[in-house]
């Protein structure tokens, strides 16, 4: 299967899990090696701080993970659905 049928697989499997995303800009799907791919999940804000007409974009869900030869994921980090957290926010002060 080429990589443009596995990314709308992943991609389908990926929005299919999470149901309707608020303010969804687009998913990104690539390939990094093997059958394990990034996923990045973008949405649109408004941004308070800019005078802007256009919203601001933020990656709200990204993943890493594993799929099988048709395409079906098979291991995800962290698990689908739950949001990106960056690193600096995880520490323990």
């Amino acid at each position: 299967m080429d990589n443009d049928n596995l990314t709308e697989i992943i991609i389908r499997q990926v929005l299919d899990k999470h149901g309707e995303i608020k303010d969804l800009k687009e998913v990104k799907a690539r390939n990094i090696f093997d059958n394990r791919w990034r996923i990045n999940v973008w949405t649109e804000y408004n941004n308070p701080e800019l005078l802007s007409a256009h919203p601001s974009q933020r990656i709200e869900y990204s993943y890493f993970i594993h799929v099988d030869d048709a395409g079906v994921i098979t291991k995800c980090d962290p698990p689908l659905g739950e949001k990106y957290v960056p690193a600096e926010h995880t520490r323990l002060v």
